[in-house]
């Protein structure tokens, strides 16, 4: 499930433009001590290059929100 909460013009790593950049809520999973953890992530989309990526803030706030839902699986 991916939804389209804004646009921005942003200096893309990937194809080093400023354009037009889709800022996109969607499921991600990461690895937590051996455990694949489902959270919401926020992610950046080139569509020149067809490829998502996570600027430093928000890969932090994604890594805090993978956390989240790690601790709610183990906090009985």
């Amino acid at each position: 499930m991916e939804n389209i909460i804004k646009t921005l013009n942003y200096d893309c790593p990937f194809c080093e433009q400023i354009h037009e950049i889709s800022v996109i809520k969607k499921k991600s999973r990461c690895l937590i001590k051996d455990e694949v953890i489902d959270y919401e992530g926020t992610v950046y989309h080139c569509s020149i290059e067809d490829d998502d990526f996570a600027p430093g803030d928000i890969f932090i706030e994604n890594l805090s929100n993978a956390r989240k839902e790690y601790e709610k699986h183990h906090s009985n």
